[in-house]
């Protein structure tokens, strides 16, 4: 990755972007991965500069770890073949909260999985806006209350 600055002709304005560049074929493919921001000045210039190095640090540790343990990986096959259809769980985005997380004390064992794989399909099969709204509100009694410590 690296940042680029980019000019427009007869314009004070430069475009600073972070762009990953790849090679495929033999030929160099550029993606802009996050647009920073437009600068009107040096002064501006330098500090989006700045910001694009701190983002593309960010980025770089992010892209080197894993989003899973070698553990983990090993305990989602372990679930996978013992409970049916537990690989369609992962079709929804993992969030903050949860309807299996605000129903179900944490798991430790196939059983509890096996529950909370219960609760899943509900939320995935009966999603509304009321039902993402008592999620909220369960969470926050969970909170308020002190509950989940």
């Amino acid at each position: 990755m690296f940042i680029r600055v980019k000019s427009t002709p007869n314009s004070p304005r430069k475009s600073v972007q972070i762009v990953h560049s790849h090679r495929i074929d033999g030929k160099v493919k550029q993606r802009i991965v996050k647009h920073v921001g437009v600068a009107q000045d040096d002064e501006q210039l330098e500090e989006l500069k700045s910001l694009a190095n701190s983002i593309k640090v960010k980025l770089e540790l992010d892209e080197q770890l894993p989003l899973y343990t070698v553990d983990e990986i090993k305990q989602l096959k372990k679930y996978e073949k013992k409970l049916p259809y537990y690989n369609y769980r992962h079709l929804v985005a993992p969030g903050i909260t949860g309807w299996a997380q605000v129903n179900y004390p944490y798991g430790f064992n196939l059983e509890d999985t096996k529950q909370k794989l219960m609760y899943d399909f509900y939320y995935i099969k009966n999603w509304n806006l009321w039902l993402e709204l008592k999620i909220v509100w369960k969470t926050a009694m969970v909170v308020l209350k002190k509950k989940g410590v």
